[in-house]
């Protein structure tokens, strides 16, 4: 049974419905303000966050990374450039596989805070 839990977990999570941009954002920064309110990552740089993203991404298995993969390339389909869509499709993934709270959650342990948008520092 205990190697059937991660499959049945990740097969329940397939199963759900996708989560629209707005949902994944807003699901992002509600996590965000239980976790780390004082930190404000909120107001990270675009380019800043994926960052964080993209490190956090060496760690997901080869399937995750697949599902993580097809949501990016659709939430950038139409854009010429730029890091957000890729956090988007990122976070709406996350969603998907019940790994949002997680990240949040690592993305919270970083000795980073935010003073303004696009402002932030090592205290």
């Amino acid at each position: 049974m205990k190697k059937l839990l991660p499959l049945l977990l990740t097969v329940s999570a397939l199963a759900a419905p996708d989560a629209t941009p707005r949902q994944a954002w807003k699901s992002f920064h509600e996590l965000l303000q239980q976790q780390c309110p004082a930190k404000h990552l909120e107001l990270m740089a675009p380019a800043e966050l994926l960052n964080s993203i993209e490190d956090y991404e060496t760690q997901l298995p080869a399937q995750d990374m697949a599902l993580v993969d097809k949501y990016t390339t659709r939430a950038c389909r139409d854009v010429a450039a730029g890091a957000a869509c890729n956090n988007t499709g990122f976070l709406q993934a996350a969603m998907k596989l019940n790994r949002l709270e997680h990240f949040t959650g690592k993305l919270c342990q970083l000795p980073v805070v935010c003073t303004a948008q696009s402002k932030c520092v090592v205290p």
